[in-house]
C-alpha cells in the first residue's frame, strides 16, 4: 500500500472519482466544482418533495447553508439521450458483441457464465468498453 499526503489524495480524488470514462459527466463536473470552490449553486424557488423529510431533524433553511436534501435543489440529473443497443436476451451484453465472442444472443444466462480467463462474460464485455491503457489504478 502506498501512502500519500492529504493534499495529494485530495487532488487525486478530484481528478479520478466519479464517472470519468470516457469523460466526466455533468453531475460529477458539478460536484467536483462544488468541492473545489466550496460553493453550492442552488436552484432558486425550488420546491423539494416534502414526503422525503416529514420528520426532518434539520431546520427548514438548512439547504441555504449547503445541505442538499434533494437533487432538484442543484439542478437535478441530466437527461441522457441515445440509441440503445440490441440485446435480445436482456442480459446486458449487446447481441453484436455476443455473436462476435461466440455467445448466444438468445441465452440470457451466458452473461454470468465464466470464460476461460475466469472472468464472467459480462465482465469481459464491460472491460472491452474502455481502452485499458487509459485506466490508471
Amino acid at each position: 500500500i502506498s501512502l500519500i499526503d492529504a493534499k495529494s489524495a485530495y487532488t487525486y480524488v478530484l481528478a479520478n472519482a466519479g464517472a470519468t470514462l470516457p469523460k466526466r459527466d455533468a453531475v460529477d463536473i458539478r460536484i467536483v466544482e462544488q468541492v473545489k470552490t466550496g460553493k453550492i449553486a442552488l436552484v432558486e424557488d425550488n420546491k423539494t418533495p416534502a414526503q422525503a423529510y416529514v420528520k426532518r431533524r434539520l431546520t427548514d433553511d438548512s439547504y441555504k447553508k449547503g445541505i442538499i436534501t434533494d437533487i432538484s435543489q442543484v439542478g437535478g440529473y441530466p437527461e441522457y439521450k441515445g440509441t440503445p443497443y440490441v440485446d435480445t436476451d436482456k442480459d446486458g451484453i449487446p447481441d453484436a458483441w455476443e455473436l462476435k465472442n461466440g455467445l448466444n444472443p438468445k441465452d440470457g444466462s451466458d452473461s454470468a457464465k465464466l470464460s476461460k480467463s475466469g472472468y464472467s462474460n459480462i465482465e469481459l464485455y464491460l472491460n472491452s468498453l474502455v481502452n485499458i491503457g487509459n485506466v490508471k489504478p
